[in-house]
């Protein structure tokens, strides 16, 4: 009767073959280890083999069982996403969404490291920004194919500021003067200011204020200022 230790010292031959472009078997290798399969970077490669397994009990010279075997090695690297909306100032919070190359997912960080604590992203809006803070934010992503290659890492950058507009005049105030006075203006978060020294509507057809300016005039001066706030259509007034 045959023992535990003959039967396990029987062990079962492996042998496998490529098969070339045409299809034909290449020789017959003995596996005698792992075997690795590889592309170079943004190669893809297939390989097409044949594994066969000879029993020891099997006649001389008598094929084993056979089974053909298909891998791809694909180590080209995805397309890298797009950032929406593009880098810039932003007076409202922003909602940022990628354009996801097709067969890939993407993963982004805000404010973080995108390669030690990416965020897979689940195809809503990533809110940037909070209310009433002015602040820079930084988003990076990559995209990652379906054999786990990355893209390079894209990167936008948004300055939000969603304080409330403001339009102070420092400088004339009320009273008579007896030499000239200067207009200074301070402002934040508006896309435009403009002034009049007539008593007229500075929006329609007022100076546009670049920085401070001697008002060297006799008599009565009326000075409005008039500022257009850059979240919104209204106007805003000192």
């Amino acid at each position: 009767m045959e023992s535990a230790e003959q039967s396990a010292a029987q062990s079962v031959g492996i042998h496998y073959s490529f098969q070339d472009v045409s299809g034909a078997p290449g020789p017959w290798i003995p596996l005698r280890g792992s075997l690795d399969l590889s592309a170079a970077p943004g190669e893809v490669r297939d390989y097409h083999l044949t594994v066969r397994l000879d029993s020891p009990g099997a006649e001389s010279g008598a094929p084993g069982e056979q089974r053909e075997l298909s891998y791809r090695i694909d180590r080209r690297l995805p397309a890298a996403p797009r950032i929406s909306p593009a880098s810039g100032a932003y007076w409202d919070p922003v909602s940022v969404h990628f354009d996801v190359p097709e067969g890939s997912t993407v993963c982004y960080a805000v404010q973080g490291d995108v390669v030690r604590s990416p965020v897979a992203w689940d195809g809503q809006g990533v809110a940037v920004g909070v209310p009433d803070v002015r602040e820079q934010y930084v988003v990076q992503a990559y995209a990652m194919g379906a054999s786990g290659s990355r893209s390079r890492i894209v990167t936008a950058r948004y300055l939000v500021d969603t304080r409330a507009p403001s339009l102070d005049v420092l400088s004339p105030v009320e009273g008579t003067f007896g030499n000239p006075q200067a207009l200074a203006v301070t402002f934040r978060n508006l896309q435009w200011v403009r002034y009049s020294l007539d008593g007229s509507d500075p929006a329609s057809s007022g100076t546009p204020y670049t920085g401070p300016v001697i008002l060297d005039r006799e008599g009565t001066v009326t000075v409005k200022v008039v500022g257009m706030p850059s979240c919104a259509a209204s106007r805003a007034d000192p």
